[in-house]
């Protein structure tokens, strides 16, 4: 079959390679993906040069999710689960197959498009557990950076059925259309606005939780436009500069500050909580209540043209 791989750790510009591999049959406790489509993820680049907290095990399979139907199940797995439609979040899926075992994938409905159920193991997830974890109740505020990430996106259409008041911050006006539609009450760009006097006129006493995916400069302005007892979860960085806060601001507001991993979260759900939160999540996106974007599709063989796309323009792209 088919697979992009790495030899060694670096720029997935050049060290990546498409090449002919073999995928031996499934084991007893396996079953055989034939992958339809896989999102290409911030998280895909940094797993490629060595940096992401999952580590390649060299020579290595490129991506980290997606989507596929099962084509084979070894012999300790029911025969029916062939044909069925699977997402999954683990390494080696820029591959045209891939065999995994039962607690790797989760099934999804097969009305579902692929372009958008290659997504839900990672963003879609990763929206609704940060939702959660900032434990808002409706009518209170929560601010979101990045906000037309696909995470972003999906964060303001989940907070939205919540009754939840969003304020997304962007750095293009041409952004503020979409997630305006999509539900946020309000939309600020960081480049041209004065985001701490902005928020603190829309709120009043600030954001009541605050979810962070930037850091460096917007990131320190987050501490001043927190209510008293807000909470800054933190789950990206894509500033390399440094935060800088005022120990007496946390105090005298009684703040919290978080971190957030998806995995680390997983971890603490049981296998029926986690299967509950499935269903709810494939049911919204299958029934078109939770829109989950993508903008180009690339064939597998293109994969430095996807590359390319995605550096220069920022685009949502699928591989298939």
């Amino acid at each position: 079959m088919n697979a992009i791989i790495f030899k060694e750790s670096g720029s997935w510009t050049d060290t990546l390679e498409l090449t002919e591999t073999i995928l031996n049959e499934p084991a007893a406790d396996e079953v055989q993906i034939k992958i339809l489509a896989r999102p290409v993820n911030p998280s895909d680049e940094m797993f490629i040069k060595g940096i992401y907290r999952q580590k390649p095990s060299l020579p290595q399979i490129a991506g980290l999710e997606g989507t596929g139907i099962i084509v084979k199940c070894g012999p300790s797995i029911e025969k029916s689960l062939v044909g069925k439609h699977a997402a999954f979040r683990t390494p080696g899926t820029w591959a045209e197959k891939i065999n995994l075992k039962l607690s790797q994938f989760r099934l999804v409905p097969g009305n579902l498009p692929p372009e958008t159920a290659c997504q839900l193991s990672l963003n879609t997830l990763t929206a609704f557990a940060l939702l959660e974890q900032a434990g808002l109740s409706a009518n209170q505020w929560l601010l979101l950076t990045a906000a037309n990430s696909s995470v972003g996106r999906q964060i303001i259409q989940l907070a939205k059925q919540k009754n939840i008041n969003v304020i997304a911050i962007v750095r293009k006006d041409e952004h503020k259309n979409l997630l305006f539609s999509l539900g946020a009450r309000a939309v600020l760009n960081s480049e041209t606005q004065n985001i701490e006097e902005e928020i603190k006129t829309i709120t009043g006493m600030g954001a009541n939780a605050i979810l962070d995916a930037v850091g460096g400069r917007l990131g320190t302005i987050l501490f001043n436009v927190a209510a008293p007892f807000g909470k800054i979860i933190i789950y990206g960085r894509l500033s390399n500069e440094n935060v800088s806060f005022s120990y007496g601001t946390v105090i005298y507001k009684n703040m919290k500050m978080e971190g957030f991993g998806i995995d680390s979260w997983m971890k603490s759900k049981t296998e029926e909580e986690l299967g509950s939160i499935w269903e709810e999540l494939t049911t919204l996106a299958s029934s078109g209540a939770l829109y989950i974007n993508y903008d180009e599709i690339f064939g597998l063989a293109n994969y430095k043209e996807a590359i390319t796309c995605y550096k220069n323009t920022g685009k949502r792209i699928i591989l298939k």
